[in-house]
């Protein structure tokens, strides 16, 4: 690509990017519906423990009652979205994530569609259809940040057809990097891409009869594996300790599918023209319009050449396809699917539209090339082009911001305060709803719905520095941990059998790691040191006597023995260290 190629895509991909996300970069401070307190509450917790603490995100006092941070594949603890937070806070800084995904994305996409020689006006429409369909709309508006890491999908694609084309082993291990790397944000993007590379590359071998893609699959799997085995051994250890398994939900009907990618009338009340579809419209929406479906088919029209070219783009379209039509067709390629492992936690094939706007957004824009190529003669034709992607690109804005992003972040931060003593507290649903209730402001227009409640107010109870037990987790269900307002509630640590005369004071507090110090430590024998936080393992304990020892399951919470030499206890997370023989 030329110098001045690239500099005119980098001006027109921030423009045009401003412009989408304008509805949500002049949102300030607000809040939002949803899913956004929990993406909120995610970031933040992960640069309280970096910035405030100065320890890795290991571990999440707040959520839920205690639970692993780094080890859940939903948080994206290593990825851009936390610079941002460290360097504009929580709230703003995600949005600023949010518009820079979208920028990189818009590039990337149109370097992919240039490696299918698409012509400029091809490759800017298909990087328009890709990075501003329904689909970036609706997972925004309800607050499904973690689906911002689709922006890497193009650059992994990128390299990947890189090892294909060249050979070139360098070109794989880059591919894994970039794959690592939208895996480290979050797991269900990278999931999806999975799938998409692999019946891609079943479809190139195939067609080329060849299996160097699957060479190029398997330098690319491995590379990525060895990048995010950290996560990856703790991740697959969090699941089979909370497995999330949902049953098998069908996607698209070809009804739904046609109205969802080409209706206008698709909105966050439901109020929609169309019926037996499963989720909301943020698991839905694809809306592209009318004239990119047109160019899309006038792909076909006397192209035979083009057709053939492409044919393993085509191929994998139909293929995607089926498997977003779930359990309404037999047999189901998405059954099959949710056979593998982890996905079996996919809520519904319509997640596959991911995988589908990437080969229908490339075959958009060589139609739009095919009509220039047959339309040749009329001067024009180049004109013409202009003004259709421009009229794509203004209803695709215009859909989003109406129907989507201007309706999402509409909360006012309310002010929030931290407790005289600064102490830390898990706190239940009845105290934290409550609270916040009195103080947050929903616009009146939007009042009606209930929709536009948070699923919990996880965000504004860590700036006071409390843990709430009702917060929202399609993993971690499990709590067992008591709020201040249980009558269950005996502090935040405590001993089992209290004891006359023994006291424990906390004197050191942090996500990763409790130091105690026990007062008349030889009357506290055979008793049992409680931490009002969900046991989980990896905490390791040290004492006086026992400089390492894993710490103990104390009906759900945890816990460790005390013995009478030991004054100082100290609770330490760290589950890489979970394989040391420590003695119980």
């Amino acid at each position: 690509m030329r110098r001045w190629e690239i500099g005119v895509l980098v001006a027109l991909s921030v423009f045009l990017s401003l412009v989408y996300y304008y509805p949500i970069l002049r949102s300030g401070n607000n809040l939002g519906i949803q899913d956004w307190d929990q993406n909120f509450a995610w970031t933040e917790a992960t640069r309280v423990s970096l910035l405030d603490y100065h320890q890795f995100p290991l571990w999440n006092p707040y959520k839920c009652g205690g639970s692993v941070q780094f080890a859940n594949p939903q948080i994206p603890v290593i990825s851009f979205q936390t610079v941002f937070a460290l360097l504009f806070g929580t709230v703003r800084g995600i949005k600023y994530s949010i518009f820079f995904h979208g920028v990189l994305g818009f590039i990337g996409f149109y370097f992919l569609a240039r490696q299918y020689r698409l012509s400029y006006m091809g490759s800017l429409l298909a990087s328009i259809i890709f990075s501003f369909s329904g689909i970036t709309g609706s997972f925004l508006s309800t607050g499904m940040v973690v689906f911002t890491s689709f922006a890497y999908i193009p650059f992994v694609l990128l390299c990947f057809n890189q090892s294909l084309e060249k050979g070139n082993r360098k070109w794989g291990i880059i591919c894994g990097a970039l794959f690592a790397l939208s895996f480290y944000w979050g797991y269900q993007i990278p999931l999806l891409l999975g799938i998409y590379i692999l019946v891609y590359s079943l479809i190139t071998s195939i067609v080329k009869r060849t299996f160097f893609p699957f060479k190029a699959l398997f330098i690319v799997s491995i590379s990525s594996a060895l990048m995010i085995l950290p996560r990856l051994i703790l991740s697959v250890q969090l699941i089979r300790i909370f497995p999330r398994s949902m049953e098998e939900i069908s996607g698209y009907s070809l009804h739904n599918f046609f109205y969802f990618l080409l209706s206008q009338k698709q909105n966050l009340f439901n109020e929609m023209n169309t019926q037996g579809f499963y989720y909301g419209i943020d698991e839905n929406s694809l809306y592209v319009g009318l004239v990119p479906l047109v160019l899309f088919l006038l792909f076909f029209v006397r192209n035979k050449k083009g057709i053939g070219n492409h044919l393993s783009l085509v191929i994998t379209l139909l293929i995607i396809f089926g498997i977003m039509l779930g359990n309404a067709i037999h047999p189901s390629l998405y059954a099959l699917i949710k056979h593998l492992p982890v996905f079996s936690s996919f809520r519904v094939a319509q997640r596959f539209r991911f995988d589908f706007i990437i080969p229908f957004s490339l075959l958009t824009g060589l139609g739009i090339d095919n009509i220039a190529r047959l339309l040749r003669k009329y001067k024009p034709a180049l004109l013409l082009a202009a003004l259709c992607i421009l009229v794509i690109y203004v209803d695709l804005a215009v859909f989003s911001s109406k129907n989507f992003l201007s309706k999402t972040l509409i909360i006012k931060n309310p002010e929030t305060q931290l407790s005289p003593e600064n102490a830390f507290t898990q706190t239940d649903a009845k105290g934290a709803d409550f609270e916040i209730h009195r103080t947050i402001q929903i616009p009146d227009k939007f009042l009606d719905s209930d929709i536009f409640t948070p699923w919990s107010y996880e965000y504004l109870k860590i700036e006071q520095n409390k843990g709430v037990l009702n917060c929202y987790d399609s993993i971690t269900a499990t709590v067992n941990a008591a709020g201040i307002e249980d009558e269950k509630y005996r502090g935040e640590f405590y001993l089992f059998n209290p004891v006359q005369g023994v006291e424990v004071e906390n004197t050191y507090w942090s996500p990763n790691k409790l130091i105690f110090t026990i007062t008349d430590a030889n009357k506290a024998e055979n008793n049992t040191l409680i931490i009002n936080q969900n046991y989980f393992p990896g905490w390791i304990v040290k004492t006086d006597t026992k400089p390492c020892q894993r710490a103990i399951y104390s009906n759900g919470l945890l816990a460790t023995r005390l013995d009478p030499l030991s004054k100082n206890i100290t609770f330490e997370f760290n589950p890489f260290l979970r394989w040391l023989r420590c003695r119980n």
